[in-house]
């Protein structure tokens, strides 16, 4: 499962172009509590060299060659098929199965056509032996993270300020000023009925602040954010309810709209114009 992860990794930083310096954005919109929805490429934004690239073109565009031609001409019938035919082999089926055959479709071709490996198997008749209807939600959900924040760095660049992803990974350093980091938890449905939210703070990364993305009922977009000073992030830990404390409410937002306009940049002139 390590080296599975590994493999997940490596193919990330091989098929996301920020990796060799260029920075795109307005990949996705939503409106308020609305489903996240896709935009055309024609409407995406971007910036190429914005960042120092940590792989070099030549190696990513021999990357995407390779990717190209484990899936190339494949219509979603033949993926099906080859997914029947490690089944047949394997008797069982997983993403690491799925990687470990270099001759075929890797699992993220699957997860892009389909929508996810659960969605896949349940195309060919193939039912795991557990419950892993809850992995549906955290694919969507580790897809939707990476939208988000791809949206939140252009909106930050947009707002005349520097950003640093590398430095202080995963969390985001603004201006050489101050980190963020940035939590998206899904909505866990009671047997009474009612709405929590789990987060899991990472206190060993000591962010200034942690904006903590809460997903509605269905998971499927933002229901508000709470951005939350160092001072006041105490826990490892919280669960959140529907209405929560008026101490933690204080730093509940529809968006981020507020935030963005606190940490834009203006020059002096302007600041004097205005």
């Amino acid at each position: 499962m390590e080296h599975h992860g590994l493999v997940q990794k490596y193919i990330k930083i091989l098929t996301n172009e920020k990796y060799i310096g260029n920075n795109i954005y307005n990949k996705t919109s939503s409106k308020l509590k609305s489903k996240l929805v896709k935009n055309p490429k024609h409407e995406w934004i971007r910036c190429d060299k914005a960042y120092k690239p940590i792989i070099s073109k030549k190696k990513y565009n021999k990357a995407q060659e390779i990717i190209q031609l484990r899936s190339i001409h494949l219509t979603n019938e033949d993926l099906l098929e080859k997914l029947k035919e490690k089944l047949e082999s394997n008797g069982k089926l997983s993403g690491f199965i799925i990687d470990e055959d270099d001759t075929g479709p890797s699992s993220s071709v699957y997860r892009t056509r389909f929508g996810g490996l659960l969605r896949a198997y349940t195309l060919i008749g193939y039912k795991p032996e557990h419950d892993y209807s809850y992995l549906q939600i955290n694919e969507a959900l580790r897809s939707f993270y990476s939208e988000i924040i791809e949206d939140f760095k252009g909106e930050i660049l947009k707002s005349n300020c520097h950003i640093d992803e590398y430095k202080y990974y995963p969390m985001l350093y603004i201006n050489d000023e101050f980190l963020i980091s940035v939590l998206v938890t899904k909505c866990i449905h009671m047997k009474s009925g009612k709405l929590r939210w789990k987060v899991r703070f990472d206190n060993s990364q000591k962010a200034d602040i942690t904006i903590v993305i809460r997903m509605n009922s269905q998971n499927i977009s933002p229901l508000d954010f709470y951005i939350i000073p160092k001072i006041e992030n105490e826990y490892s830990k919280m669960c959140m309810m529907e209405t929560n404390n008026i101490r933690l409410d204080l730093y509940r937002f529809d968006n981020l709209d507020k935030f963005l306009q606190i940490i834009t940049r203006m020059k002096v002139r302007e600041l004097y114009a205005a």
